[in-house]
């Protein structure tokens, strides 16, 4: 419910409480995660530390109990020479950088650790949920020497499993994913962020094509695990969003803090829909770098990128959308 959203036209003052009560239907199990919503100030709060994950959890999950489950929660964020949070001095370069590519840091985090550790047993098979819970960094992740079952997003559990070798993840988005334990015992492998472009050319940083490190993940002595895990094909059905029933079409034109050539305006109200209706909007990119898109409080599925269409039907609320792309 709207009131319950926590939506920036329900901020919570410092010093006050608010209980959130609300139902949860069925079909909404999946990895979420919260975080503050004040008008102009989401992000220096989201700097601050104020967020964490959420698991709604299925009765009826086609998955077993009994598989080893992690919640990774990816941030980053940056510090001055006193170890405090530093943000960007106004009028300085780096505050003009932080308005154009969003603030990042150049320290990672998993679960607010710096290079954890993970273990996992030969022939295991773990499942994963993911959160990119930073402000504006896009994490292009893979495990080295392993594949990952990709088996959800943010609207949870997709129709059927894909196997991928890397997966990218922009800000807000989530993933969730299995991962099986080939490695020998004793051995040791590294979650990795690699190298991802997505800014305007003239503020790429200049360590953009770095591979970073995020975690450990190290396999214990154990003998391998003789019973393998048997994924099934279908893990839900998800209903198809029909074309020819749209009511309406919409263009978001996406630009450096604006969309169709608006600011954001607490007063005014840019689109209005009809309760129920089904509605196709086309994502537009005119600028050079990267612009996740969110849709808060709703979910949707993406029919096609530039005109060709997606593999499968997925529930999702953050898409990415590379520059000059729709």
């Amino acid at each position: 419910p709207f009131i319950m959203d926590g939506s920036p036209f329900h901020p919570i003052a410092a010093g006050e409480s608010f209980t959130y009560r609300f139902r949860l239907h069925e079909g909404t199990a999946g990895t979420y995660w919260y975080h503050p919503h004040p008008h102009h100030r989401t992000a220096w709060q989201v700097g601050m530390g104020l967020y964490g994950g959420i698991i709604v959890r299925d009765p009826n999950d086609p998955l077993p109990d009994s598989l080893t489950e992690q919640m990774l929660i990816l941030s980053d964020n940056r510090f001055d020479e006193n170890g405090q949070i530093e943000f960007a001095e106004a009028n300085s370069r780096q505050k003009k950088i932080d308005d154009m590519n969003g603030r990042e840091g150049d320290v990672l985090f998993v679960n607010d650790e710096i290079m954890p550790e993970l273990s996992i047993r030969s022939g295991e098979v773990q499942r994963w949920r993911i959160v990119n819970a930073s402000g504006a960094r896009i994490f292009r992740l893979g495990l080295e020497g392993h594949t990952f079952t990709l088996i959800g997003s943010d609207g949870g559990l997709f129709e059927h499993p894909e196997e991928v070798d890397e997966i990218l993840l922009g800000n807000g988005e989530r993933a969730e994913l299995l991962v099986r334990g080939t490695g020998k015992p004793g051995s040791e492998v590294v979650l990795q962020a690699l190298p991802y472009d997505r800014y305007m050319p003239m503020f790429r940083p200049e360590d953009w094509g770095k591979t970073r490190e995020l975690l450990k993940l190290s396999y214990t002595s154990e003998p391998a695990v003789e019973e393998q895990f048997v994924l099934p094909e279908t893990l839900r059905k998800i209903p198809t969003l029909k074309i020819e029933d749209a009511t309406e079409t919409r263009i978001m034109r996406m630009s450096n803090g604006k969309i169709n050539s608006k600011t954001m305006d607490m007063k005014r109200i840019d689109e209005t829909a009809e309760l129920g209706a089904t509605e196709i909007w086309e994502i537009r990119n005119l600028v050079g770098m990267d612009h996740p898109f969110h849709l808060h409080g709703f979910q949707f599925q993406v029919i096609d990128r530039n005109n060709v269409p997606v593999s499968q039907r997925k529930w999702e609320d953050v898409v990415n959308v590379p520059g000059f792309e729709k």
